[in-house]
């Protein structure tokens, strides 16, 4: 995600799109959309990653997440995925760059909680769409642990900068280490202890306020990537 199109929410630390400045597709987006060869790529590895991304998007609705959507084309190239809290209304320029259908915008505009944005492009990624949509879901979990202001405002770590020593981008705050620790959480069946165990202690926090969450998180790990 392009950080100079993020505003930091004080409240939460998690970083939200000023939508009224992610530029309209270009030219090249769209030439690359009418490319049948790569649609049919991307089409391809969508089907091999789907039926883990609609585990993930039933796992996103029981913990809080009102709803998961995908743009139909790419969206923004440097946009991955986008973690939106309730109360951020969605525009006409966000849903022409997110290419969203006017029932798409008004059902986001009606509900009450969070949505996930993913681009439809993430499947060509590696990491694919599993692990973008795992990751925006880490955002949501690092919001139930309830953090205070003081801990959120806490620097990263240098063992968590080291976990991640090639995506700086993650290094900016304490809710992107959360969102990429969670995304292997979620994802990965075997991981590092220095992942598995800061994702245990957020979850303990979790507990403390949403026991139920918590434990639908801990159950899909081991159920699911067992």
């Amino acid at each position: 995600m392009n950080s100079s199109l993020l505003t930091p929410n004080p409240d939460f630390g998690i970083s939200l799109v000023n939508v009224r400045e992610i530029p309209p597709p270009t030219a090249k987006d769209n030439a690359w959309e009418d490319n049948s060869d790569d649609r049919r790529e991307l089409a391809k590895l969508w089907k091999e990653e789907q039926a883990e991304f609609n585990q993930l998007k039933r796992l996103a609705r029981a913990i809080g997440i009102e709803g998961v959507l995908v743009s139909p084309y790419s969206a923004s190239p440097d946009l991955r995925g986008w973690y939106v809290y309730c109360g951020w209304e969605v525009d006409s320029l966000s849903a022409r760059s997110w290419r969203l259908s006017k029932k798409q915008i008004h059902s986001i505009n009606r509900k009450e909680g969070p949505v996930v944005f993913i681009n439809y492009d993430t499947a060509l990624g590696d990491p694919g769409a599993c692990h973008a949509l795992a990751h925006e879901i880490g955002h949501h979990i690092y919001r139930m642990a309830e953090f205070t202001k003081r801990e959120i405002n806490a620097p990263v770590s240098e063992l968590m900068r080291r976990c991640f020593p090639l995506d700086i981008y993650v290094h900016q705050s304490r809710d992107e280490i959360c969102a990429e620790c969670f995304a292997n959480y979620l994802t990965v069946p075997t991981i590092k202890n220095s992942f598995k165990n800061h994702c245990d202690s957020i979850l303990r926090k979790v507990r403390v306020h949403n026991p139920n969450a918590a434990k639908l998180i801990e159950s899909y790990r081991r159920t699911v990537l067992a």
